[in-house]
């Protein structure tokens, strides 16, 4: 009786890029209707930065591009 196992690969984890930015979208409540403020943290090769216009809430959407600005 011969047993064959089959083996299959999981792709690896991408590492995190080493610059990227955070977009943060802040609304003024969990409707997300109203966006209230826009938050930015890089990271760049020159340091970590962080910027906000307007004002931050808990109600939020963030996207990361991996890039800096």
């Amino acid at each position: 009786m011969a047993t064959t196992i089959a083996l299959t690969a999981t792709p690896a984890q991408s590492a995190p890029p080493d610059y990227y930015t955070v977009i943060y979208y802040y609304y003024s409540d969990s409707s997300h209707t109203t966006e209230v403020g826009i938050g930015y943290r890089f990271r760049c090769p020159d340091g970590n930065y962080k910027y906000l216009t307007g004002e931050s809430t808990a109600y939020f959407t963030s996207i990361t591009v991996p890039y800096c600005f």
